[in-house]
């Protein structure tokens, strides 16, 4: 729900972007993050945890997301990669903190005090950012949240619905490697290992995004680099069948980390590079954002489903079905971004895009 928020609320915090209220959304978000996080360390049900965490929080990163993004995006031309890779560290960065954060306060402190102090940890962030981000793109009449001339780009529409097709399949691992590691461990034993392999996927993808942003910049070009990393995405997550030990577990997150880092970075980089004129970019890459949205709404809940249906299987043979079902999402992405890709350039192989 937290991503789904994040990425719906992006039709509308783009359009207030490209009409000049930028402060406004960075002010709006903050309060309502802060607020999400120090009233989960308040919850004590599950509906509360869900308004929280769940809604408050998505929403607040809906506000930032899009706008942060394009902001950042409309300062480069040459090595825009780089820089959105960069920036996107940051969740990588944090996906190695915080639960390092939580692993040393939850067992001495408790859950409601360590909650706390990520969202001290958080306003401290939130203030560098609204001192150092400073839009650039010149304000213009709003025009309502759609854009309709997107929809006669019909290559531009095949990338938005093969990301479609990845992201349902691309958060998987992230929300249930932990579950699977733990089938992996022997029964009764007492491990960090579920949690550190999550740390090393985020670790992973700090140089998934350099990397790929770097070589998207000086070689390949965003579109040439996003295809094949959907399609390593597939293979990866078809091998995740076959891990049958802890050091399978590791080796396995280590490569989907760095591969599900790089296509988060290219995504956004690749969809920004075809928006033209620049003070169009808000209300477009908001409406890409809302329409892949409801893939992350319904991924997770999809593959659970299916592990649910599994659920007599003997050991790690429970999350066949999901396995299959990711993998062959990202396979179906892949071909549909390569179409689109082919569309674009009129069937050229060698060019940079």
């Amino acid at each position: 729900m937290q991503l789904f928020c994040l990425f719906f609320v992006g039709t509308f915090s783009g359009v207030a972007l490209d009409v000049g209220h930028f402060r406004g959304l960075m002010t709006i978000g903050a309060t309502l993050l802060l607020l999400g996080v120090f009233m989960t360390s308040l919850a004590t049900t599950y509906n509360q945890v869900f308004l929280a965490h769940g809604i408050c929080v998505g929403l607040a990163n809906g506000c930032l997301f899009v706008p942060t993004l394009a902001v950042v995006t409309s300062y480069f031309t040459t090595r825009r990669g780089i820089a959105i890779g960069l920036m996107a560290c940051g969740s990588a960065t944090g996906g190695i903190l915080f639960p390092a954060i939580i692993l040393k306060s939850l067992p001495q402190l408790g859950l409601p005090v360590t909650i706390r102090i990520l969202g001290c940890v958080v306003a401290f962030l939130l203030c560098i950012a609204s001192c150092l981000v400073r839009p650039r793109i010149t304000p213009r009449k709003a025009r309502g949240f759609i854009d309709k001339t997107v929809f006669r780009d019909y290559p531009f529409c095949l990338f938005a619905l093969g990301m479609f097709f990845l992201f349902l399949a691309l958060m998987t691992p992230f929300y249930y490697i932990s579950t699977y590691a733990s089938l992996l461990l022997p029964p009764g034993t007492a491990s960090s290992t579920p949690t550190t392999l999550i740390m090393v996927m985020n670790a992973t993808g700090i140089p998934g995004r350099l990397v790929s942003a770097r070589v998207a910049d000086k070689i390949t070009g965003p579109f040439n680099s996003l295809i094949p990393f959907a399609f390593f995405a597939s293979i990866i997550l078809f091998g995740w069948i076959g891990v049958k030990s802890v050091a399978g577990a590791y080796v396995f997150a280590g490569f989907y980390g760095y591969t599900a880092a790089a296509i988060l970075t290219l995504f956004p980089y690749t969809m920004n590079s075809q928006i033209t004129p620049l003070n169009r970019l808000g209300v477009v890459s908001g409406m890409v954002c809302s329409f892949v949205s409801f893939a992350f709404l319904f991924g997770a809940p999809i593959s659970g489903a299916l592990l649910q249906s599994n659920a007599g299987k003997p050991g790690t043979e429970t999350f066949l079905s999901a396995q299959i079902f990711s993998g062959c999402m990202a396979l179906v992405s892949g071909v549909l971004l390569t179409i689109a890709r082919m569309m674009m350039v009129k069937g050229k192989l060698i060019i940079w895009i």
